[in-house]
């Protein structure tokens, strides 16, 4: 013989029963044939509440899929840009002519001041000084 889950839908009592007309013993209401559980999002249980749950769920997880691509994406356009960018800016400073006025001499240190004159000032010197009297510089001899 074949039962069926029989439920009441004011006090929620539920048996299992063979095909019929029942009468909850609780509340003495009529009982109603349940709808069968086994399937995806059916039954009278808290699966019809799970399935919404789990769409939830599908499109947060999608939606964390995208914004991470997005931001895969992101990253990979801004160090393209920034690559370009930098190419380009090394490339606008290469080709600036710098005017001879300008233009830094870097001596070695052996070379910053010598014979009669400070390299860094120009100020005359004596002969038996170490430092220059104008700007302070170290008199390097050869």
């Amino acid at each position: 013989m074949s039962y069926r889950t029989y439920i009441c839908d004011d006090c929620g009592f539920s048996s299992e029963e063979e095909p019929g007309v029942y009468i909850c013993p609780q509340c003495h209401n009529k009982m109603r044939i349940a709808k069968p559980s086994g399937t995806f999002g059916g039954g009278d249980s808290t699966r019809s509440d799970g399935k919404i749950l789990l769409y939830i769920l599908f499109f947060i997880f999608v939606g964390s899929i995208l914004v991470g691509l997005l931001n895969i994406i992101g990253v990979v356009l801004f160090i393209i840009l920034f690559y370009f960018f930098r190419k380009a800016l090394n490339n606008s400073i290469r080709n600036k002519a710098i005017p001879a006025n300008q233009q830094e001499v870097i001596a070695e240190p052996e070379l910053l001041s010598h014979g009669k004159f400070c390299r860094n000032c120009g100020q005359e010197l004596g002969s038996d000084v170490k430092f220059c009297p104008n700007c302070g510089e170290e008199v390097l001899l050869k």
